[in-house]
């Protein structure tokens, strides 16, 4: 990667937010989809606290150069485990600040509840049609290192 050269024009980068459920929605219809599979497990349970405190997950990235679907590239694991708390693969455990909660489906949260994480929005930054496969891989590395 040293002495690599990219020239600026070939980065196709942007940044979008968009709700949790407008994702969600995506990936039902199967224009998002999962590059590998994650475990849910105890920190599934701590992003969905961070969001019903208030709390912004951390930015994602998409690989949006296939016109027929989009790759979670970084974030996933976050992305997914609110997706599956969602559709109700799992419920809330071993939380922080609001243990009330522990053991609750996201059925059985409050509407108001439910609403703050289907509505909160994620900052996404998208990696466009045109990007070439070595400057994808480069700012994949990147985002992952810092």
């Amino acid at each position: 990667m040293k002495g690599e050269y990219f020239n600026p024009i070939d980065i196709h980068l942007t940044q979008q937010a968009y709700s949790i459920e407008w994702l969600r929605k995506k990936y039902k219809a199967g224009e998002i989809v999962k590059s590998s599979e994650w475990p849910l497990n105890s920190k599934s349970s701590s992003i969905i606290e961070s969001l019903l405190i208030g709390l912004l997950p951390m930015p994602i990235l998409l690989d949006w150069r296939n016109d027929k679907r989009v790759n979670v590239a970084v974030g996933g694991e976050r992305l997914f485990s609110i997706f599956g708390y969602i559709d109700g693969e799992f419920c809330l455990e071993h939380l922080d600040y609001l243990e009330v909660i522990n053991g609750k489906f996201y059925a059985e949260m409050k509407p108001y509840s439910q609403r703050r994480i289907t509505e909160t929005e994620i900052a996404c930054y998208i990696i466009e049609p045109g990007t070439p496969d070595d400057v994808t891989k480069n700012i994949i590395r990147r985002y992952k290192n810092g």
